[in-house]
């Protein structure tokens, strides 16, 4: 009989470190999807306001709204993919070790797409409220919203300017 090789104690803490978080994730994807397809679509359905509603949103907060039942219910497919890929990697499977590194890609590149998203919705709200009315003094709260994602020349002057007239 051949010795087994010992295990790595790191698979095994990254393992059920991301069971864990993939279960909680399962439950709160659940809780999603019976909040937004028991809830949330029937409201929306019935309230004779909302096509207009709708229509009035930038391209992207109304893409958002639209695809927001599909949102939850990615996130609930991959939240129960996750702890399919945990329990592959637990068990030292081949197929659990190449899922999950692939999951990661995944979300990595999620990420990524979620960010150009939020600098998108943010520009073009921003570019909705300007030519609305709005008193001057309610920009601040794009520029609070712009400080933490400071990563352009354009985004750090804005939290300057900002902290200069606060």
């Amino acid at each position: 009989m051949t010795p087994t090789p010992p295990r790595s104690s790191f698979v095994t803490a990254l393992a059920w470190t991301f069971l864990v978080l993939s279960g909680l994730g399962s439950v709160i994807g659940v809780l999603q999807n019976l909040m937004a397809h028991m809830l949330m679509l029937p409201m929306m359905r019935n309230d004779p306001l909302h096509g207009e509603a709708m229509a009035q949103l930038p391209g992207p907060a109304a893409l958002m709204f639209d695809a927001m039942p599909w949102f939850f219910l990615m996130t609930l497919a991959v939240s129960l993919l996750g702890v399919v890929a945990s329990l592959g990697l637990l068990k030292r499977r081949p197929w659990g070790r190449r899922l999950f590194i692939a999951l990661m890609g995944v979300l990595i590149a999620w990420q990524v797409a979620g960010f150009v998203f939020q600098l998108v919705l943010q520009r073009d709200i921003q570019a909705t409220f300007a030519g609305s009315g709005m008193p001057p003094e309610s920009g601040i709260v794009f520029v609070i919203m712009q400080c933490p994602s400071a990563f352009s020349p354009q985004r750090s002057s804005a939290c300057s300017a900002g902290s200069s007239t606060a």
